[in-house]
């Protein structure tokens, strides 16, 4: 489970912090956190993933 909490840090870091960065000193379109969120889980279940998760509910507070 440890393993799971780091990853799912490390997911955040780079949602919130470096990719944002990272997009607004290369004028990338995309450039706000929860754009690359989505491109993330969207590759992690090959669709929608709110086809698979809730939206009701906080993502990184769900199992799958």
């Amino acid at each position: 489970m440890e393993r799971l909490t780091q990853l799912r840090n490390q997911s955040l870091d780079l949602t919130n912090r470096v990719l944002p960065d990272l997009a607004q000193q290369r004028r990338f379109l995309i450039r706000f956190n929860h754009c690359f969120q989505r491109i993330v889980l969207d590759n992690l279940f090959n669709g929608c993933w709110y086809d698979v998760l809730n939206r009701r509910e906080p993502v990184l507070s769900q199992t799958f």
